[in-house]
């Protein structure tokens, strides 16, 4: 596994702007020269986050892509989905809320790090997060929490 070379980071964000919060970061990795895939939990929220992209600030400009699962690569610098995958090459995986450990277990090894988002004060979501967390760090995947006022 090359689980040592791949590092996590964990943000708490408040539960209520857990999209925009979401929204801003990528905006910020994309703005840093990262590639990325957007792993959302479901085909609408997905959905929601493709089109949140877009109109989440006035003078936001995020090229992006939503991805289905089709094999042919995409070029965009963001990829936006719900399956597993790295549909454009990324180095970057942002999960996008309470995917399946064991997938993202398996997914981990295509990215060099992962931006994970913990809604502060989502009771179900944190313990989704928490156990994520758990497994990455016993699959040797060097982790950092930013904290919500941190």
């Amino acid at each position: 596994m090359k689980s040592s070379a791949v590092t996590a980071d964990f943000f708490e964000v408040p539960a209520a702007r857990r999209e925009e919060s979401l929204c801003e970061k990528v905006s910020a990795f994309y703005e840093s020269g990262e590639r990325l895939y957007v792993w959302a939990p479901s085909e609408a929220a997905a959905k929601k986050l493709d089109e949140l992209l877009w109109t989440f600030r006035d003078n936001s400009f995020v090229p992006h892509a939503l991805w289905s699962g089709e094999e042919t690569p995409l070029s965009e610098p963001v990829a936006v989905g719900w399956k597993r995958g790295n549909p454009n090459g990324a180095k970057k995986l942002v999960v996008a809320g309470p995917v399946d450990v064991k997938e993202l277990l398996s997914a981990q090894d295509s990215f060099s790090s992962i931006a994970d988002f913990v809604p502060s004060g989502d009771k179900a979501a944190t313990i989704s997060a928490r156990e994520r967390y758990k497994l990455l760090r016993e699959a040797g995947v060097e982790l950092t929490h930013h904290p919500l006022n941190g």
